[in-house]
Order: C-alpha cells, then sequence, then structure tokens
C-alpha cells in the first residue's frame, strides 16, 4: 500500500512539474514573441495571458523587465484592451505599491493613465474600491505618504466623475 501512494505521489508531482514547466515556457514564449513585434496586443487570450504573466510577482529582476513590458502595453493601449486594463494595474499596485507608486510620481502622463484605468474598473466594482484604498495605504512603506494619499484621492475623483458621466 505504501509502494502504490508512493507512486502515486511521484505521478502527480511529476504532471504538477511538467505543467508547471510547460506554462512558464509557453507564457515566456508570448513574452518573447511580443518583443519581437509577433504578438501585437488586442482584446484576446494571448494577449491576456501575456498580461497574467507581466504582471505576476516575480524575481525583483523580472519585476522591472516586467513592467517596463507592461508599461508599453498601457501606454499603446485602445479600445476594448484598454477597457481590460484596469484590473492588470489594479495588481500591479497591490502586488508593489511602493514600488509603482515611486514610478508613477515621477511619470504623469503614466500616473493619468494608471487613474483611468482603475477608475474605469472600480466604476463596476465598486465595493472592491475601499478595499483597494485600505490595501494601498496599509502597504506602501516608502517615504512620500502625502503622494500616496494625493494619488487616492485623484482616484477617487475620477471615479465620481466617471459616475456622473454614466
Amino acid at each position: 500500500m505504501k509502494r502504490i501512494l508512493l507512486i502515486w505521489l511521484l505521478l502527480i508531482t511529476g504532471s504538477f512539474c511538467y505543467a508547471q514547466r510547460n506554462w512558464n515556457e509557453c507564457s515566456d514564449s508570448l513574452v518573447v514573441a511580443y518583443k519581437k513585434g509577433m504578438l501585437v496586443p488586442s482584446d484576446d487570450s494571448k494577449t491576456f495571458a501575456l498580461l497574467d504573466r507581466l504582471t505576476r510577482r516575480t524575481t525583483p529582476e523580472q519585476k522591472e523587465y516586467n513592467f517596463i513590458l507592461f508599461n508599453e502595453i498601457v501606454t499603446s493601449a485602445d479600445g476594448a484592451l484598454a477597457e481590460v486594463l484596469g484590473e492588470y494595474c489594479i495588481r500591479w499596485v497591490r502586488n508593489d505599491c511602493t514600488f509603482v507608486l515611486a514610478y508613477l510620481k515621477d511619470n504623469p502622463d503614466m500616473e493619468e493613465r494608471y487613474i483611468s484605468y482603475i477608475a474605469y474598473e472600480f466604476l463596476f466594482e465598486d465595493d472592491l474600491f475601499p478595499t483597494f484604498k485600505k490595501d494601498v495605504l496599509c502597504n506602501y512603506n516608502g517615504e512620500d505618504t502625502c503622494y500616496v494619499r494625493g494619488f487616492l484621492k485623484k482616484l477617487d475623483k475620477k471615479v465620481e466623475t466617471l459616475r456622473e458621466e454614466d
């Protein structure tokens, strides 16, 4: 019985490792395809897989590279793709708000894009907005808390503006 359980455990573990290795190879191939211009971001499953890859937690070195690529997509997005970017911007801010907000502080055009995309997302997911604000305030460990409060205030204002337009 122990031998059967051991074999079963090895089979499951091996399958998981194989699936994980294939996922990493697949997701990395999406990044390569994007960088080579063979994957043009649009409203499709490959782009969503690429965005998932770029917004997941990684090593510090990989994080910076992923953030640069993600911001390229944010800068060029329009139409249906722009409508879904809020979820991914929220993910970036939640995963490392200190890093992202330090960048946004020095890049006002990108800050405006993030605020617009995030606000649009919270227009439809209003109940998540208070939790997001609390998470940002609790997880920010930089020195400029004044900027963080200002960022959240701008976000609040943008959500209200969108509600009035709706």
